[in-house]
């Protein structure tokens, strides 16, 4: 089996920061080294729904939003 990402809602952050990824807003970290084969990435991805979900918080929240 060939894992090039781990799908997850992005809610256990002490889990996520344990396995070497970071969430913090000023720090993101979304790759690290594959466990199983460091000359590879093991890549952490918000699931869609999660995703959309917060999109829609972050609308709901700012009247403006502004995209870099």
């Amino acid at each position: 089996m060939n894992v090039l990402a781990i799908v997850c809602d992005m809610g256990n952050r002490g889990l996520l920061f344990a396995l070497g990824f970071c969430t913090q807003k000023d720090n993101i970290v979304y790759c690290i080294p594959h466990p199983c084969d460091p000359s590879r990435e093991l890549y952490c991805i918000p699931d869609m729904v999660h995703l959309l979900k917060s999109l829609k918080e972050v609308f709901m929240k700012n009247p403006e939003v502004r995209l870099r």
